[in-house]
């Protein structure tokens, strides 16, 4: 806490002209007047100097102002005194540190704070980061935006108010994601497994522990968003193979103090971007190259899902191309593919045609694959 307060001193002596040298540790204050230690006058000047800085935050912007009386009146409400030269000094203060504030001059003049941590765009896409978020509840959501909106100025938090719209979308009903968000992100820093439950829905919506309330165990790697929702990188205790683990669907995190993390060899290295792009809504299954078959229109959409680095496009005949792609073989891939209509084939491998197949005929008859 000493910073703050060291450069509050610092700029209002050389505002004053007085000069200040820093001896083991110490300040030591040098005047014209008088040499020797010593403290600012008034005890309150470290609050007040921030409270003007809060207060200019949250009253100004590029559109409002405020003048010194105002600024005194807010003061005031916040139980502090002061006057126009200590405001004065205090504004000057908060320039020499670096504070872009702008001093209009004349009948309508007054303060006003320019620069802010983010601009009201910025702000505007975190909002809609935040409300498109469905692994948070909307209680949540509501709390992070509000928080959003304390980066602003209220005028600016007032337009941001009218974009606000979460009632009716699809959220979870969690409230524990950040707590176990907080237990994945120290586990996977300090190399420990952890344990939970996972959850299902009934017909009924009510919610069940999945496979008889028998806890999860697993060496977590990392995590991601996918689709909107948050998901766990990690591999379960017995097996070497990556799974996927929805956090919204957790319950009861808990890291597991002597369990050291037991990760694939390799797994460290992992692309994550890379990974995402291959995997078809964060579903498990086995990592394969595979090669395509498309009609040359199609080739915005195959760019756009794999990225242009890892799909380049070689032409086959005048209207189709070929690629080679990483994909992880899952219901997902081979549904996203048969949307298309036909216009994507698979010519490689073999094994992932045949699975393609086998389930397209689980689909007309009604058998499970």
């Amino acid at each position: 806490m000493l910073f703050p307060f060291a450069v509050y001193i610092i700029a209002n002596l050389m505002y004053n002209k007085r000069y200040i040298m820093l001896d083991k540790g110490k300040i030591l204050f040098y005047t014209k007047e008088k040499e020797g230690i010593g403290l600012p006058k008034q005890p309150g000047q470290k609050a007040r100097l921030l409270k003007v800085l809060a207060i200019l935050k949250e009253y100004t912007d590029e559109e409002h102002i405020l003048t010194a009386d105002e600024i005194l009146a807010h003061l005031l409400a916040y139980g502090i005194e002061a006057d126009r030269r200590s405001i004065y000094d205090d504004i000057a203060a908060l320039i020499a540190y670096g504070m872009d504030i702008q001093n209009l001059r004349g009948k309508n003049g007054g303060y006003r704070l320019l620069s802010e941590s983010f601009q009201l765009s910025e702000l505007k896409m975190l909002i809609d980061a935040v409300q498109s978020a469905r692994f948070l509840t909307e209680k949540k959501s509501r709390i992070l935006i509000e928080k959003l909106k304390t980066l602003t100025s209220r005028y600016h938090a007032q337009n941001l108010e009218r974009h606000v719209y979460i009632r009716g979308r699809a959220k979870s009903d969690n409230e524990s994601v950040f707590y176990s968000v907080d237990i994945i992100h120290e586990a996977i820093r300090r190399g420990k497994r952890i344990a939970f439950y996972y959850l299902d829905y009934l017909p009924n919506g009510n919610k069940v522990r999945r496979h008889n309330g028998r806890r999860y165990e697993v060496s977590p790697m990392e995590l991601m968003v996918d689709d909107e929702k948050y998901y766990l990188i990690a591999t379960p205790i017995g097996s070497d193979r990556l799974r996927h683990y929805r956090v919204d669907k957790m319950e009861a995190a808990l890291l597991l103090e002597n369990a050291p993390a037991i990760l694939p060899e390799g797994s460290r290295e992992l692309d994550l971007a890379r990974y995402s792009l291959s995997a078809f809504g964060m579903f498990g299954g086995e990592d394969q190259t595979v090669r395509l078959r498309a009609k040359n229109h199609m080739a915005s959409i195959l760019i756009d899902r794999f990225d242009r680095e890892n799909c380049r496009p070689i032409p086959d005949g005048n209207d189709h191309f070929t690629v080679a792609v990483r994909v992880v073989i899952s219901p997902q891939f081979f549904g996203w593919l048969f949307a298309l209509e036909g216009q994507v084939t698979i010519l490689s491998p073999e094994s992932a045609r045949k699975q393609y197949e086998k389930m397209l005929r689980s689909a007309l008859d009604g058998t499970q694959i």
